[in-house]
């Protein structure tokens, strides 16, 4: 049955206190309607995360996909903001990068665990992306490879399925993870960076699927999507991408200096045994590698 929206049968301060979650989130249209019935409103969420899903880039550029947190943030600055300083969700070390990246001083960790960060770097390994020109989405099937050896090493550990998340930016290789991982673990879940939002897992796995030759990384340049997307994790996150093409933007590359100086990082060379390198230039330096490959020029 539809229901229609009386405003008679509510007075203007029928509310003591509207709270609204996840408002960084949601359109400021939305959170009009109930608070023009309070005298008093909290505003809870993180406006550096997802903001508002709007289809009309028209609408976006013209301010529909500012929500009203992050307006008045702009508008009043600290005045109107109360930091909450202690996070249980994340190891510190996966919680250091995001707070100083994102500029969030004083977040205080409470849990520390033996491997929370994990690289596992595909450049030079020929691993590429493929597109798919019907969704205008890209895919990486050697990293799917990857990503399902690494998830076995977690099981195998002891870690439960249900326990893990595989996180991918893009939808075509969030269904080719499915296709190859859902069967073996129905309890896996395999969603976006979008999909997750919000949520969290002891253990994630996030597939960049981004690498080519000419350094493109398309919307993972969005540094919202990737600070979703890392924070995700409680106790451990590995990121499978091809370093040479990711750290070509900045936000990404503070992202792979984080992981390789605070944690460890593996080359897809010891996942993959068949694949033929790439002659195009490794230059940056991996110091926890395991493997002692040669360096590869391209001429």
């Amino acid at each position: 049955v539809p229901v229609r929206w009386a405003p008679e049968l509510l007075p203007p301060d029928h509310f003591d206190c509207v709270v609204i979650d996840e408002c960084a989130q949601a359109l400021e249209g939305s959170c009009w309607i109930p608070l023009l019935r309070a005298r008093k409103c909290v505003l809870a969420g993180d406006y550096k995360q997802l903001p508002p899903t709007i289809k009309s880039q028209s609408a976006a550029s013209k301010g529909l996909s500012v929500s009203l947190m992050e307006r008045l943030i702009q508008l009043y600055g600290d005045a109107v903001v109360r930091m909450l300083t202690i996070q249980y969700r994340m190891n510190r070390a996966i919680m250091d990068w995001a707070s100083r990246e994102i500029d969030l001083p004083g977040v205080a960790g409470v849990e520390e665990t033996a491997t929370p960060l994990l690289l596992i770097d595909t450049a030079g390994c020929g691993l590429n992306e493929t597109d798919d020109s019907d969704e205008l989405s890209k895919g990486n099937t050697g990293e799917v490879d990857i990503v399902e050896l690494h998830i076995k090493a977690l099981t195998d550990a002891g870690l439960k399925a249900k326990d893990i998340a595989v996180i991918a930016p893009y939808n075509l290789q969030v269904d080719l993870l499915r296709q190859k991982l859902s069967a073996r673990h129905p309890q896996l879940e395999i969603k976006s960076v979008d999909g997750f939002q919000g949520r969290e897992k002891e253990a994630v796995v996030l597939s960049l699927v981004r690498s080519n030759r000419k350094g493109e990384v398309g919307f993972l340049a969005e540094n919202r999507r990737i600070n979703v997307a890392v924070t995700r994790a409680r106790r451990h996150i590995a990121v499978v991408c091809d370093t040479q093409t990711v750290q070509n933007h900045p936000f990404l590359k503070s992202l792979i200096d984080h992981m390789t100086q605070s944690g460890e990082v593996r080359t897809a060379f010891e996942y993959l045994q068949d694949i033929v390198p790439q002659n195009y230039t490794r230059d940056h330096k991996t110091p926890n590698q395991k493997l002692n490959l040669p360096l590869l020029i391209r001429k």
